[in-house]
């Protein structure tokens, strides 16, 4: 409250002296539109000098925290993404194994690691199969997918 009336009385008081300025140069016409200027430009600081004591808030706090929150939904996306695509190729690769086994006669279950580029790395295979359809499916799947025998683990 105390602020408020400070305000009103320097707002006030620069009236009365603009007032008493203006009607002391009364009749010198050069002076007189130069002098209404002045006061003008006077009145107007003084009314909007609380503003300079006003503290806006500052959007650059608010920025980084921003920036951080977007970040942080950036890389859940990606880390979905990530894991969506390395379902989609390990369901492919399955299928894929799965459907040259079937044409060789083999009854199997597989599983397929993958490494950080997301290539099959390694094949797990359990159930039965001949020696020729085994060492068949283990060439189909060198060849065709890049998985060596030596990554090809077989369970009975």
């Amino acid at each position: 409250m105390e602020i408020l009336q400070r305000y009103v009385l320097s707002v006030t008081a620069a009236a009365v002296l603009c007032a008493v300025v203006k009607t002391l140069t009364e009749g010198k016409k050069g002076q007189e539109k130069v002098l209404s200027l002045v006061c003008g430009i006077f009145l107007l600081a003084t009314a909007l000098e609380p503003l300079d004591m006003l503290q806006m808030p500052s959007f650059a706090d608010g920025s980084g925290q921003i920036e951080a929150q977007a970040q942080q939904v950036v890389d859940k996306a990606q880390a979905e993404a990530s894991a969506q695509m390395a379902a989609i190729i390990t369901q492919q690769t399955q299928s894929y194994i799965l459907d040259k086994a079937d044409t060789l006669g083999v009854c199997l279950e597989v599983g397929v690691e993958l490494n950080e580029e997301m290539v099959p790395w390694r094949v797990t295979m359990a159930g039965e199969a001949s020696p020729y359809a085994r060492q068949r499916l283990e060439g189909i799947i060198q060849d065709d997918l890049g998985i060596p025998a030596e990554r090809q683990v077989w369970s009975p």
